[in-house]
C-alpha cells in the first residue's frame, strides 16, 4: 500500500515499521482466509442442516390456509450490492496493478464481506418468515372473531379442525425458526469475530495512509487507489450496518 502511495521516498513514514505492519497484515489476511475456509469445511453439515430446516419450515407453513410469504427485496438488493462492490474492488486492484495488494487486501476482503453477506441474508430470511407468521396469526384472530356464538351467556369461538391444525403447525414452525436462528448465530460467531479482529486494524491502517497521501501527495495516479480503499471501507461499514439492522429486526419480531 505504502509503495503504491509513494510515501516512503518522501520520508513521511518509517519504512522498516511499515514493512513490518505490511507483513503482519499479509499473514493475518492469509490466516483469516484459511480459518474461514476451515470452518466452512468442518461445519458444512451444519449449513446443509440449516438449509434443509428452512426448506421444511417453508413447506410446512405453505400448508396453512391463511399463510402467505411476505416479499422482502432486501435480500436481493443487498446480495447484488455486495457482489457489485466486491467486483469493483477486484477491478480497481487490477488497475492499480499491484499483486501484493491483491493478495493482501482483495482476497481477505472478498471472503470476509461474503461471510457477512451470507449471515445477513440468513437473518433476513428468518425475519421474513417471522413477519409472515405474525400476519397469519392476525388473520386467524380476525377469522375467530367472526365465528363467535353465545351459549348460556358465555361467548364461545367455533374452530374447525383445519384451523386448529394450522395453529399447531404455526407454533411448531415458530419454535423451529428460533432454533434455526440459534444455529445460524453459533455457526457464524467465530468467523464474524476473527473477521472483526482483522477488519478493524486493516481499515484503520488504510484510512490513515489514504488521508496522509491525500495531504502530502498530489500524484494523480493515486486517484484509483482512493476509490479502491474508499469502496473497501464503505463495503465493510455497509456489512456491519446491514448485519446490525437485521439482528435488531429479528429481535423485534
Amino acid at each position: 500500500t505504502i509503495l503504491v502511495l509513494k510515501l516512503l521516498d518522501q520520508n513521511h513514514v518509517e519504512s522498516a515499521m511499515v514493512k513490518i505492519i505490511d507483513k503482519i497484515l499479509l499473514m493475518s489476511g492469509i490466516f483469516i482466509v484459511l480459518t474461514v475456509w476451515l470452518i466452512y469445511v468442518l461445519q458444512q453439515k451444519t449449513i446443509v442442516t440449516i438449509l434443509n430446516r428452512l426448506y421444511d419450515v417453508n413447506n410446512s407453513l405453505k400448508k396453512c390456509r391463511k399463510y402467505t410469504l411476505e416479499n422482502d427485496s432486501f435480500v436481493y438488493i443487498f446480495g447484488f450490492c455486495n457482489f457489485a462492490l466486491c467486483f469493483s474492488i477486484a477491478t480497481l486492484e487490477i488497475i492499480v496493478d499491484s499483486k501484493y495488494t491483491v493478495i493482501m487486501w482483495a482476497v481477505p476482503f472478498i471472503v470476509g464481506t461474503s461471510v457477512f453477506a451470507q449471515y445477513t441474508i440468513f437473518l433476513s430470511i428468518i425475519v421474513q418468515f417471522f413477519k409472515s407468521i405474525n400476519k397469519t396469526i392476525l388473520k386467524i384472530g380476525n377469522l375467530s372473531s367472526k365465528n363467535k356464538i353465545k351459549v348460556s351467556f358465555v361467548t364461545k369461538i367455533l374452530y374447525d379442525d383445519s384451523l386448529i391444525k394450522d395453529i399447531y403447525n404455526i407454533n411448531f414452525d415458530f419454535i423451529n425458526l428460533c432454533e434455526i436462528s440459534n444455529q445460524i448465530a453459533d455457526f457464524y460467531a467465530i468467523p464474524i469475530l476473527v473477521l472483526t479482529i482483522y477488519f478493524v486494524p486493516t481499515t484503520t491502517y488504510n484510512l490513515y495512509f489514504m488521508i496522509l497521501s491525500f495531504i502530502v501527495s498530489d500524484d494523480k495516479s493515486t486517484i484509483a487507489l482512493y476509490f479502491d480503499y474508499g469502496i473497501l471501507i464503505f463495503c465493510i461499514s455497509l456489512s456491519y450496518a446491514a448485519l446490525t439492522t437485521n439482528v435488531t429486526r429479528i429481535t423485534r419480531e
